[in-house]
């Protein structure tokens, strides 16, 4: 689902035209230099692709992370537009293991939760949820990608057994962790069909993510770990009032984000699409306090039509930064 926001936030910068047949922006053919000692990289795609011309784009996305020596990229969510059938979600899955690194994904609205419209196929969005939980985890405790990564899955804890897609993994002293929240408020957008059991879900599944939130901040408590990032899809207008009831549905997630990431000290990126709009900033406050947490950087990462992914460094001294890499337009072939 694409939130229509404010004119400052999608005010994303042009797609560059290149002459190398469409290939990525920057120097796509030349050999990146070594990162500085102690340095982090990893990528982040998300909210694409959603059609055939998007398709043979995100080639090209592939093509530039795979010139990047990279341990993981973080994919978060909504892999296609429509339909919502096996078929589509088995092919995302084939396009995401010809990235070379690690890819670990976290679901979006579009993968499940609006599955019920008629241009999505009329399906109901919890059995959605099975194939998705079926065909993207196929193996819990790793990843995907061409090189899968070990991880941590919530489902390893019998209380949250359903929930495979919440993963943590280390990486040189970071914490990882993504969290299953989506956009349409949630999963709480009422649509044909939608009851009890739906509403049933998105309260489990917030509960499941605040709980490996805090699980996450213990165990980079535990390690001593230099960072904290949480990945999930949903755009929960940070911006908008405190009153604002669509951020509402996401209140005790990023409440238990505030308390936690105070705690701990360090620094804590909070990265998410859904809103497609390439963005960098820190709005988190803590609604008990009042006060702005300032270790809590936001990246949000591009998405369709703006199709690209973001080059996330991690400095030796804990400092986050964004190197945002697109893929021209007129990638069509």
């Amino acid at each position: 689902m694409i939130r229509r926001l404010r004119a400052s936030r999608s005010a994303g910068r042009p797609a560059t035209l290149v002459l190398a047949l469409g290939a990525c922006t920057g120097n796509a053919g030349e050999r990146r230099p070594p990162d500085p000692p102690g340095t982090l990289v990893f990528g982040v795609v998300g909210d694409a692709p959603y059609n055939v011309l998007e398709e043979r784009r995100f080639a090209g996305v592939i093509e530039d992370v795979n010139r990047d020596s990279l341990p993981w990229v973080i994919h978060v969510g909504d892999a296609f537009s429509a339909p919502c059938t096996d078929v589509i979600m088995e092919d995302r899955v084939a396009r995401l293991r010809m990235i070379d690194a690690g890819v670990v994904f976290t679901p979006g609205d579009n993968d499940w939760t609006d599955c019920w419209g008629r241009r999505m196929g009329r399906y109901d969005p919890l059995e959605r949820l099975d194939a998705v939980r079926r065909i993207f985890f196929p193996r819990p405790g790793w990843s995907l990608g061409g090189r899968p990564i070990a991880v941590v899955s919530q489902s390893d804890d019998p209380r949250w057994r359903e929930f495979v897609e919440n993963q943590r993994w280390t990486g040189d002293r970071v914490t990882f962790a993504t969290v299953h929240l989506v956009g349409s408020r949630n999963g709480l957008e009422r649509h044909p069909g939608w009851g009890a059991p739906n509403e049933r879900e998105a309260a489990r599944r917030t509960e499941a993510s605040v709980a490996w939130l805090r699980d996450a901040f213990e165990q980079a408590r535990a390690d001593s770990a230099r960072a904290v990032v949480v990945a999930m899809h949903a755009e929960p207008n940070l911006d908008a009032p405190a009153d604002d009831p669509y951020r509402a549905v996401y209140r005790p997630f990023f409440a238990a984000l505030a308390t936690e990431a105070r705690a701990y000290g360090g620094p804590v990126l909070l990265i998410h699409g859904d809103s497609h709009a390439y963005r960098v900033d820190r709005p988190l406050v803590d609604s008990m306090a009042g006060d702005p947490v300032p270790n809590v950087t936001r990246l949000i990462t591009m998405g369709s039509p703006d199709l690209g992914w973001v080059r996330v460094t991690l400095d030796a001294d804990g400092r986050f930064s964004f190197e945002p890499r697109r893929v021209s337009f007129w990638r069509v072939w």
